[in-house]
C-alpha cells in the first residue's frame, strides 16, 4: 500500500511525451508565425519610410525653388494691392525714363552719323540729309 508520504511520480507514458513534444512544436511554430508575421509588418513599415522620405526630399526640393523664385513676396504684393500699383507706377516711371534717355542718344548719335555724311559731301544723299538737319535744328531751336 501506498503511504500518504511516499507518493511516487506517475509513470512516463511514450503518449506523455509525444504531447508534450507536440505542444512544444506548436508552441515554437506560433512563435515562428508571429515572428514572421511581425518581419513582414517590418517590411512594409521599411518601405513606407523609404517613401515618406521621397516625398519629403521633393517637398524641400520645391520648397528650395520657390524661394528662388521669389513666391512668396509675389504672393504678399498680391495681398497688398496699394503697395502692387505703387510698385507698378515706379516701375512705368523708370520704364518711361529709360525709353526717353534712349531714344535721345540714338536721336543723337543718328544726327551726328548725319552730320558726317553731309560733311563727306555726297550729291544727293548730301542734299537730302541737309535739309533733315535743318529742320531739326529748326525744331530744336523752336522750343
Amino acid at each position: 500500500m501506498d503511504k500518504p508520504g511516499n507518493k511516487q511520480p506517475p509513470a512516463k507514458s511514450s503518449n506523455n511525451k509525444e504531447g508534450v513534444s507536440q505542444k512544444v512544436k506548436h508552441y515554437w511554430g506560433k512563435i515562428f508565425e508571429h515572428q514572421e508575421e511581425e518581419s513582414a509588418e517590418l517590411a512594409v513599415l521599411v518601405q513606407k519610410l523609404d517613401q515618406l522620405e521621397k516625398i519629403n526630399e521633393k517637398v524641400n526640393s520645391i520648397a528650395v525653388n520657390m524661394e528662388r523664385m521669389g513666391i512668396a513676396e509675389y504672393v504678399e504684393m498680391l495681398h497688398h494691392p496699394r503697395r502692387l500699383l505703387w510698385a507698378n507706377f515706379l516701375i512705368g516711371l523708370v520704364r518711361g525714363f529709360g525709353m526717353a534717355v534712349g531714344f535721345a542718344l540714338l536721336g543723337a548719335i543718328g544726327l551726328y552719323l548725319l552730320q558726317q555724311l553731309v560733311l563727306l559731301n555726297m550729291p544727293v544723299i548730301s542734299d537730302f540729309i541737309a535739309e533733315i538737319v535743318v529742320l531739326v535744328q529748326q525744331q530744336l531751336q523752336a522750343h
